[in-house]
């Protein structure tokens, strides 16, 4: 299998699915983005962060340190990192949710969304696998 190629061996199965569904969520994340932009670009938060510019700029810094805790977690078995994902995924929590109401109101977006966090709850579940832990203490 393809994936098993993307981890070494001393890499618990978990913090695999772990790093699989979070990137997979990251990926779901800029689509709702895009389809969110022409709202995201027009609300008055927008001008506050140098408008349109402002928008994608910020975008990209919260992927790219996603991605770089997601690698953390998975790939240095991180135990920082890992607290780091799931106190701001529990911050963010009620910022959230109506937000993900307004999506559902403009259309596609609210589903992709809600399939994105279901992915997000399944990966943080495997961060706290048996399996995972011990991958981590191998760290």
């Amino acid at each position: 299998m393809w994936l098993e190629g993307l981890m070494s061996e001393n890499t618990g199965r978990s913090l695999r699915y772990f790093e699989i569904l979070s990137l997979a969520a990251l990926a779901l994340g800029v689509i709702v983005a895009g389809l969110q932009y022409n709202a995201l670009a027009s609300s008055p938060d927008a001008a506050a962060l140098g408008g349109s510019v402002g928008v994608i700029i910020v975008q990209f810094i919260v992927l790219l340190f996603s991605a770089v805790i997601i690698f953390l977690i998975s790939r240095k078995k991180s135990k920082i990192a890992k607290w780091v994902w799931v106190v701001l995924f529990v911050i963010g929590l009620p910022f959230y949710i109506p937000q993900l109401a307004r999506m559902f109101d403009a259309g596609f977006a609210g589903v992709i969304s809600s399939v994105q966090f279901l992915m997000i709850c399944a990966s943080i579940y495997f961060l706290f696998t048996p399996d995972a832990r011990q991958a981590m203490k191998r760290n």
